[in-house]
Parts: structure tokens; sequence; C-alpha cells
């Protein structure tokens, strides 16, 4: 009986910690929709994104800055971003977002780029709103999914909706804290598959700790092989596969028109005698 009281007085103290309101900024509802399509082969896929959040206090007006990344591999199309006033329940549209190219200390060359903008208008009650489109266009590249991110999220769901011929692959991380369920359903020859989370905590990281993924809630979806005309075609069903894929990549450089590259590393090893001297002085070439 004692058990039941004490449960019983600590169960509202945990569904009110659940429900974030002493947060200064949560997500309301974040959904990822991926729509893949198959067509003699020809795949064309798309994810939808919709966010929206709100500001529960003043104290952290920064989380209006907001970002998009995109690369050679993918286009962000019909951006759509807004902030709703608390008060009025104005809607004031982004007028201004920013497309720039990304840059590692630890990667010579990146093909990353983002688009960046802010919400406009935020304040204690304020919510914003933010829809987009990413055309994929390899079927290597289905990004992945956070359940979780940097602020609390009170609803996050991933849906793939694809034909019945295709086989789809899904490996979930760090999820063994979180309650996710996993609806299944067919309509039409395509199949649906929807990944639901409900009330997932902010996580946060350290200087100098792992990247995020090795903390946050995340799945990965791919598409594992397709049928045609009677024939399985694989994607990506295994590892065997990546090195397929890899080496294909691999091929496509173009070793024609080298001359110039030639001339630059005569120059600049000039003189030097070994091949660990070259390579140094070619490396930090680069590097600089």
């Amino acid at each position: 009986m004692k058990q039941l009281v004490l449960l019983a007085f600590f169960l509202p103290i945990f569904l009110l910690g659940q429900n974030f309101t002493d947060e200064d900024y949560v997500y309301l509802n974040r959904h990822d929709k991926i729509s893949i399509q198959l067509s003699n082969g020809d795949f064309k896929i798309s994810k939808e994104v919709s966010e929206h959040a709100k500001f529960l206090t003043a104290n952290k007006l920064y989380f209006a800055n907001d970002i998009i990344h995109f690369d050679s591999f993918s286009e962000i199309k019909d951006i759509e971003a807004y902030t709703v006033i608390a008060d009025s329940n104005k809607k004031v549209k982004v007028d201004y977002i920013e497309t720039k190219h990304e840059f590692d200390n630890g990667i010579f060359y990146s093909d990353q780029q983002s688009k960046n903008f802010t919400f406009p208008a935020v304040n204690k009650g304020a919510e914003t709103f933010l829809n987009y489109t990413i055309d994929i266009k390899d079927p290597h590249f289905m990004d992945l999914f956070r359940f979780g991110t940097y602020a609390p999220t009170k609803h996050a769901k991933l849906s793939v909706e694809f034909p019945e011929n295709v086989t789809l692959g899904y490996i979930t991380f760090n999820t063994d804290n979180v309650n996710i369920t996993l609806d299944k359903k067919t309509s039409e020859n395509k199949n649906i598959y929807t990944w639901t989370a409900e009330q997932v905590s902010k996580y946060q990281g350290e200087e100098n700790s792992e990247d995020h993924l090795y903390i946050v809630p995340h799945i990965i979806t791919y598409i594992k092989s397709y049928k045609q005309n009677g024939e399985n075609i694989t994607v990506l069903n295994d590892v065997s596969d990546l090195y397929k894929w890899y080496n294909s990549l691999i091929k496509q450089i173009d070793n024609k028109d080298l001359d110039k590259v030639y001339s630059i590393a005569a120059d600049i090893t000039k003189g030097m005698k070994s091949k660990r001297e070259k390579a140094e002085t070619i490396f930090n070439w680069v590097q600089d």
C-alpha cells in the first residue's frame, strides 16, 4: 500500500517533466516523410521535412537561428519558414536565406553546403514552422532521422513510402531508452513504414566528446534491393554492395588530362630524391 502511495505521489512529477514545462524551447512536432518511386530501374526519392517548435521562455532566443545541410547528392526545394507571434497570432515569414559552403579543417575538399536563416520576431510564446523538400539524387543516400536532438521533442515521426517490389532495410541506434513504435501498412501496391516517438528528452554534448550520433537516438533507412522483370537487383543489401558502389565512384575519376597536375607536382618537389620527401612536400602543399 505504501508503495502505491509513493508511486501516486511521484507520478505527477514524472509526467510534468515529460511535458517539458521547465524547458526554454521545445519541438512540438518533427516529421520526415520519404517517398520512394521506381520506374524502369530509376529511383525518384524525395523527403518532406516538417518542424514545429515553441519558445516557452525568452531565455534562449538563439534557437531562432536555423540551418539546413545538403550536398551535391541532394537538392533543397520549397523552403517555407515563418514565426507565429503569441499575442497577435501574426505570421511573420523568413525573408532571407543564405547559402554557404561548409568548411572543415580535417577535410581538404567537401561538397557540403547549407541554407542559413533566422526566424523573425521570436519571443516567449512564439512558435516557429519550417517546411521544405529534399530531392535525393542517389538511392544510396537515404539519410538518417534523429528522434532526439538538442532540444526536447514532444512528437517525432518518420514515414517511408515505397513500392512493393522494393525491399527496405533499417537500423536503429541508441533507442533503448526511447519508446519507439513501428507501424507497417500496405496500400495500393505500396508499403508504408512509420516510426513514432513521444516525449524525447534533449541531448547535450560536451567539449571534445564523441559526435552527437553516439548518443542521440536515430534510425538509418536504406534500399536493400528491388525486383525488376523477375530479377532481384541489389542496391545496398550487404557490405559487398557497398564495395561495388564505392568502386564505381572511383571509376568515374577523370585520369585523362593530368599534365597540369604532373607539372605542379614536379615543380614543388624539384631537387628531392626520396619518394617519402616528395609525398610529404605534396601533402603539405595541399594542406597549405
